[in-house]
């Protein structure tokens, strides 16, 4: 495995796949996205916040840089494992 570091924070050059609603931050280079969850799912988001003790907006870069880590390592035929005790799975995100 390469030493590739992961990150998350946006810059102000234009994304593929940026969404018509993102604006940039005046006197920053971050982006600022307006997103729209389900209850469920924006409970989730609060909970892993409360729980790390982090922010919801680092709680989304965080999972943005893992989906990106997974991604790429999947491109390269890496595959994701999940033991606990004896039990081995592999963790497939579709």
């Amino acid at each position: 495995m390469d030493n590739t570091v992961y990150t998350t924070q946006a810059s102000t050059q234009a994304r593929p796949g940026t969404e018509q609603g993102s604006t940039q931050s005046p006197g920053t280079n971050l982006r600022k996205v307006t997103v729209n969850f389900a209850p469920e799912t924006y409970d989730t988001l609060v909970n892993i916040a409360k729980v790390r003790n982090i922010t919801m907006s680092e709680v989304l870069r965080q999972a943005i840089g893992l989906m990106a880590f997974y991604v790429d390592e999947t491109k390269r035929g890496s595959k994701f494992l999940i033991e606990r005790g004896n039990e081995k799975s592999e963790l497939r995100i579709l």
